[in-house]
């Protein structure tokens, strides 16, 4: 049997992460109702979030040993490290309070807040360790890798302009996964995918958007606990 060419391996995490976008979309607009029910469970929450995390990462390690590849061809190596670690958490404060003070209020302003509550999820001190994991492996490592990977394939396949188009495409997906905190959220949130893109394709390096991503959310929680619990 022959190996898979690189090109053919190529294409195949091309058609795999567009029918992600387009599974995501579509489940984020019809199963709002979904999130609803979630409210009610935290733990439920958390494990369906914990097990999309694992198996989007066991997806990307695939994609790329069939394209011979390994995570360090994502730019995530341990290079210069702490200069990264700078990067991100400076970057990660002054995205997160550029959001809470500017982006979301002139989202709110004019586009619906139709959210589900998420009181239920900060209401026990018990979930605080689970937060801080969920903020560092889902929403800094998972999320970040992911949208690394994507702007990583693009690039490869259509170069610069491809990057864009994947960048743009990203973010729209990234916004519309958090429909259920209504439609600024959306707005605000693909914004912020485009920030965090664009740590990326500025630096070439994958920790910082990682760690940015790690530090928004963490602050983000660290608000949420102080108000609810």
């Amino acid at each position: 049997m022959k190996p898979v060419t690189y090109s053919k391996a190529l294409y195949v995490s091309i058609v795999i992460i567009i029918l992600g976008w387009l599974f995501k979309s579509i489940w984020s607009i019809s199963r709002i109702d979904y999130f609803s029910e979630l409210e009610q469970d935290p733990e439920g929450f958390f494990n369906v979030v914990t097990i999309s995390g694992i198996m989007t990462l066991l997806v990307i390690f695939i994609l790329l040993k069939l394209t011979r590849e390994s995570f360090s061809d994502l730019d995530l190596t341990f290079k210069g490290f702490w200069r990264q670690l700078a990067f991100g958490v400076l970057f990660g404060i002054g995205i997160f309070f550029f959001h809470s003070f500017v982006l979301s209020p002139i989202f709110n302003s004019f586009l619906p807040n139709n959210s589900i509550s998420l009181e239920n999820f900060f209401t026990s001190k018990s979930y605080i360790p689970i937060w801080i994991t969920l903020a560092i492996f889902k929403g800094g490592f998972q999320e970040e890798i992911w949208r690394v990977f994507v702007l990583n394939r693009f690039k490869k396949w259509k170069g610069r302009n491809g990057e864009i188009v994947a960048l743009i495409l990203s973010s729209i997906v990234f916004g519309l996964a958090h429909l259920y905190q209504g439609w600024d959220t959306v707005a605000s949130t693909g914004v912020l995918g485009l920030f965090f893109g664009w740590l990326y394709l500025h630096f070439r390096k994958a920790w910082i958007p990682i760690i940015a991503h790690a530090v928004f959310d963490l602050i983000a929680i660290s608000f949420a606990f102080s108000m609810y619990l």
